[in-house]
């Protein structure tokens, strides 16, 4: 929580009232924890006129919106678990000063709870000092628009190129008859000193026919005279027939996806909506441009290596999706796809009013996570997951982790690329067409790790019980023996080796 958002709760806890009259205040910064550490703290928890328990979240403006209403689930569910609390004895209020990123999630979100939940727009001054507060309104879009994965992005030296880029990319889409869309300014802003194109226009579009619609698409290309090829992406096409319309000239131009947009983002790019078309132009209010870029990187669902999303079974449209997220996300993980599998199948046949959430986070890629790892002391990069399972029977936390068998790796980490991948070359080739899933239990093997997972019931209570699950059949009590941070401490021969390797192909990587 940073500053400015402290002193608001502070703030706040001392004028209850202004949140709703007869509130009363429990705990400031309440703590939710279970056996596996899996918890947080409650900003405010208080309790109203009505004896029900108030959770009072603000929100923290360095979390993605889908991370945030995952926690949201979180503390309910461990509330119930821990505190012995039934689902009517719950209600949660979010409270943002800023809803652009939260507006859409949030609206969703509020489709498959199970507890009373509100949000509040807080009007607040520097020192915290709250004059006022406004209900949130749930908002709907009226006709289905999803930015599709296939995207480019047109690289320049000078960012005065680029500006000039953006008109002249929007006049092409037009020309090619894409009409929703949006074009992004992405500005390098990080200390890697050997980015040669720091500026670039990103193009990001939703398809203007239904392509699931064999008959519709095939009025399009007639229309049009649009060459449609069998492409992994269909969208693709349109970014090919878009080129036949673009007159401008570019410096560099590269392929974009929602996940190089999210890594961009967050290795040093500042990226900002230059320009809004159709349906974009006019959706401002419902989805802001901070929702439109959240979007484009298909945090909520939709892309390769991570999901963060909130559904039940008995919202069949929404849980469908959730189900195919989910498989395409922990694709390459044998031992927990067959775990998570079981988790949505066994709700959806036996816990139909459960709300399952979930945070998943899978690039499938150990010589990445490695490389970080040893080189820039990040673990950020290894493979994880948190599910928490809400229903009828009480609350279950799965958490997916990495943990290593304790015996040394007995090659460098040069070797054990070229052992996995046939050479360095070849991982480069694999990676840039992100197929690195296809050789991600292979390298498990190898370094002696494996994809485990807790499985807590009853989380925080006195009748916690948690068991490890090791593949599909393998059940025990017994945690792995040694973790990742065991491995880095003992084997930095082999962590240096592959931190060489990779920085004589990489530039930036570590």
């Amino acid at each position: 929580m940073n500053l400015h958002e402290a002193r608001i709760r502070d703030y706040l806890c001392l004028h209850l009232e202004l949140v709703e009259p007869g509130l009363c205040l429990i705990e400031k910064e309440f703590k939710v924890q279970s056996g596996m550490g899996a918890g947080g703290s409650i900003d405010i928890l208080a309790r109203d006129a009505f004896g029900h328990l108030v959770v009072i979240e603000i929100k923290r403006s360095d979390q993605a919106a889908r991370a945030a209403l995952h926690e949201l689930t979180k503390y309910v569910a461990l509330l119930k678990s821990s505190q012995g609390l039934q689902l009517d004895r719950i209600r949660v209020l979010l409270l943002s000063t800023e809803w652009h990123e939260l507006t859409v999630p949030f609206s969703e979100y509020l489709k498959s709870v199970e507890v009373p939940t509100e949000g509040f727009i807080v009007d607040a001054d520097a020192d915290g000092c709250v004059s006022g507060m406004r209900r949130f309104e749930p908002v709907t879009l009226d006709q289905p628009l999803r930015l599709e994965r296939a995207q480019e992005i047109h690289f320049y030296r000078l960012a005065e190129r680029r500006d000039g880029a953006v008109s002249a990319l929007a006049a092409a889409a037009s020309r090619a008859s894409i009409s929703d869309f949006v074009v992004l300014s992405v500005d390098y802003e990080g200390p890697n000193k050997e980015v040669i194109y720091p500026h670039g226009a990103y193009f990001v579009f939703s398809s203007p026919v239904v392509l699931d619609d064999a008959a519709c698409l095939q009025k399009f290309i007639s229309e049009t005279g649009i060459s449609w090829e069998d492409l992994e992406e269909p969208g693709e096409n349109f970014l090919c027939w878009l080129g036949e319309f673009a007159t401008f000239e570019h410096d560099d131009l590269e392929i974009g996806y929602p996940e190089k947009l999210a890594s961009m983002t967050s290795d040093g790019w500042k990226a900002r909506v230059s320009h809004r078309a159709g349906r974009y132009a006019t959706n401002i209010e419902v989805l802001p441009d901070s929702a439109l870029i959240a979007e484009a990187m298909r945090i909520e669902g939709g892309a390769a290596y991570y999901l963060y999303r909130t559904s039940s079974p008995k919202f069949k449209p929404s849980w469908t999706t959730l189900k195919k997220d989910i498989e395409r996300v922990v694709h390459g993980c044998s031992a927990w796809e067959h775990i998570l599998k079981g988790i949505v199948n066994r709700a959806e046949s036996d816990r139909t009013q459960s709300t399952i959430s979930i945070e998943l986070y899978n690039p499938a890629d150990l010589v990445v996570a490695m490389t970080k790892a040893f080189g820039a002391k990040d673990l950020r990069y290894f493979s994880s997951f948190q599910v928490v399972e809400n229903s009828s029977e009480g609350v279950c936390l799965y958490l997916g982790a990495i943990h290593w068998s304790g015996v040394p790796v007995k090659m460098p980490g040069d070797e054990f690329v070229t052992k996995i991948f046939g050479s360095t070359e070849h991982y480069m080739f694999v990676r840039h067409f992100g197929n690195q899933h296809q050789f991600y239990d292979a390298s498990c093997v190898a370094l002696g790790l494996e994809s485990v997972v807790f499985e807590v019931r009853s989380p925080g209570s006195s009748s916690e019980v948690v068991r490890v699950i090791r593949g599909p059949d393998a059940l025990n009590t017994q945690p792995p023996s040694s973790s990742l941070a065991d491995f880095l401490a003992s084997n930095e021969s082999f962590g240096a080796a592959l931190v060489r390797t990779m920085r004589s192909f990489t530039a930036g990587l570590v």
